[in-house]
């Protein structure tokens, strides 16, 4: 097996250091009748490198809308990626850019960002992108890379060592950062299962305390793969009709709230919002009531409004 090892200086913790790189938190958001909404960054069993995005309008999917990412890296001191102790001659341009890949969906690319020059002073490039709806599947990985955008016409007696060939990948910056995209991708946690013979769907609800446990554990909302009806509530087929998947979702988190309300003290802490922690299930249920505006008198009504709310908004 051939392993490729580049005779050029490259990227190190001790250059990225000198040159200060400095970058804001990533931004997530998609865009609803030219109107843009932001979507919240959760962490995934804490991880720091790994997260999954949450709509609290609980609309978003990346099969029905867009993604954005936006976010501006500053680079306090450009100049020593410069030179023979950098890894860019001084005449060259280095470009800033987001390599990302998508295994699920077997798709990869580069988006170009900006530039930086071997001037004093800080250097800000912007991260802005919008990918198309149903283009990403599964986890999603960034990396921000630097690379030669424009090679020196003019090398120094001391820059033989450095890369002067366009195109050339200089390293990452060392920030990486993966999105999941599984399930709905929205407040509601939906997924898929193949089970032969079982019916078309199903909701499970295990929680213990609806003030602690979180949401997206607690509920889940399967849909059967392998039900001959599948193709009816499969956004990627064209026999596709949303209607039916909005019943399914409204029966479903009628089935959720009407158990939750049949415990009087947990239903009591939701209607005050008391103690619920960030992600809870009773959290979730407060933010449908309150935020979105859910009526939830009884199983009838609560079924009736959530199914009109899909109506409106989905």
């Amino acid at each position: 097996m051939a392993i490729g090892i580049s005779l050029f200086p490259q990227l190190t913790d001790e250059i990225i250091n000198k040159v200060g790189i400095q970058p804001e938190e990533f931004e997530f958001f998609y865009t609803k009748d030219d109107e843009e909404f932001e979507l919240r960054c959760d962490s995934i069993d804490g991880s720091m490198s790994v997260y999954k995005l949450v709509d609290q309008n609980g609309l978003w999917t990346p099969d029905d809308f867009d993604l954005g990412i936006r976010k501006n890296i500053d680079f306090m001191s450009a100049i020593n990626l410069f030179g023979a102790n950098g890894v860019a001659c001084k005449d060259a341009i280095i470009g800033v850019a987001i390599m990302w890949t998508s295994v699920q969906s077997r798709q990869r690319g580069v988006i170009e960002l900006g530039e930086l020059e071997c001037r004093m002073g800080p250097q800000t490039v912007e991260v802005s992108h919008l990918f198309k709806k149903a283009q990403l599947r599964g986890t999603v990985q960034f990396d921000i890379v630097l690379y030669i955008k424009q090679p020196a016409k003019q090398i120094g007696e001391d820059e033989n060592i450095l890369a002067n060939e366009k195109g050339f990948l200089l390293g990452s910056v060392g920030e990486v950062i993966g999105i999941q995209l599984d399930g709905s991708g929205s407040l509601f946690p939906v997924y898929e299962e193949t089970r032969p013979g079982y019916p078309l769907w199903r909701v499970t609800c295990q929680w213990e305390d609806p003030c602690y446990d979180l949401f997206g554990e607690s509920v889940k909302i399967y849909l059967n793969k392998a039900h001959s009806s599948f193709k009816y509530i499969d956004k990627t087929n064209k026999k596709y009709v949303p209607q039916l998947l909005q019943e399914i979702m409204a029966s479903a988190l009628t089935i959720v709230i009407t158990r939750l309300k049949s415990d009087e003290a947990a239903w009591g802490l939701i209607e005050n919002n008391t103690s619920a922690q960030s992600g809870s299930l009773a959290e979730a249920i407060h933010y449908f009531r309150n935020a979105l505006e859910w009526k939830m008198d009884n199983a009838e009504v609560t079924s009736l409004s959530i199914r009109e709310f899909f109506e409106r908004n989905m």
